[in-house]
């Protein structure tokens, strides 16, 4: 179950049966090389997507909105606009654009705003 990149591996059934999969504390990570992996029902595990994102944040200064915003607002437009006006300025964004449409499709929406 060892993926590429990813050194360390988890499982846990506390509260629900989730796969964590992560990179070691310092290691050093390239392009498209998944930093973690968290493989399991969304429903077990989406609460705390927020929390992680920001960890992630935190450690390499950009800022990846939630699954959850997006759910929330109901549009990935709508939602990327809200998540820009609250994140500070000097803060790199990422957009999630896989929710509603095709990635291509929301790219070009999310873009074009």
């Amino acid at each position: 179950m060892q993926t590429k990149g990813i050194g360390l591996h988890v499982r846990t059934e506390f509260v629900a049966p989730v796969d964590v999969r992560m990179m070691k504390e310092g290691a050093i990570f390239r392009t498209q090389q998944p930093v973690r992996e968290i493989s399991g029902r969304y429903l077990d595990f989406g609460q705390y997507e927020t929390t992680l994102l920001g960890l992630i944040c935190q450690a390499s200064g950009i800022g990846t909105m939630a699954h959850a915003l997006i759910l929330i607002m109901g549009d990935t437009v709508q939602a990327t606009k809200a998540f820009d006006e609250v994140i500070e300025p000097g803060v790199r964004r990422v957009s999630l654009i896989d929710t509603f449409n095709d990635e291509k499709i929301e790219a070009i929406n999310v873009a074009g705003e």
